[in-house]
């Protein structure tokens, strides 16, 4: 009896689990959608003021301002493929094309978002521990910046685990 009760629990752990993979991925697709899309508008459409977070007050007068601020672009374009692959990879998903349909491709892909996200948030703690001297982590955009890119890195690798398993 206990055996069978076991087995019953271990059935319904099992489905729960995947249920929770069916909502993962189109989760973890559209939030890294929104975020990609907000990080290519901000770097691309906005980089004065991008290049100005990033570049202490008493150093704005430096003549290399111009080239960084235009350089700052570069962001805002691997942004927008990171958005642009995320919405299509939704847009195959809701349309139910086969694309990257197996649970291991959905999680390589997911692992691969959660990295790009990551190393937004990793080559920030140099910076914090340092003294932010290079820039200003734990306060106005930046803040934002590293806490959400640590969130979503989160989000997709542990979408990534949880397809994985279900």
């Amino acid at each position: 009896i206990l055996l069978f009760l076991s087995s019953l629990q271990s059935i319904k752990q099992r489905k729960g689990m995947m249920e929770l993979a069916a909502v993962a991925y189109p989760t973890a697709l559209f939030c890294s959608f929104v975020w990609f899309t907000l990080g290519f508008n901000f770097f691309s459409f906005d980089h004065v003021r991008a290049s100005k977070i990033l570049i202490p007050r008493k150093q704005q007068d430096s003549p290399l301002i111009p080239t960084l601020t235009a350089s700052v672009r570069f962001l805002g374009g691997m942004n927008a493929a990171l958005s642009l692959m995320s919405v299509l990879l939704l847009g195959f998903w809701g349309a139910d094309i086969p694309v990257f349909d197996d649970k291991l491709e959905r999680a390589t892909m997911l692992f691969i978002l959660g990295v790009a996200h990551f190393t937004q948030f990793a080559f920030n703690v140099p910076v914090l521990v340092g003294g932010e001297k290079e820039w200003r982590v734990v306060s106005g955009p930046m803040l934002t910046i590293f806490a959400l890119d640590a969130t979503e890195a989160v989000l997709n690798i542990g979408a990534a685990a949880v397809i994985l398993l279900g």
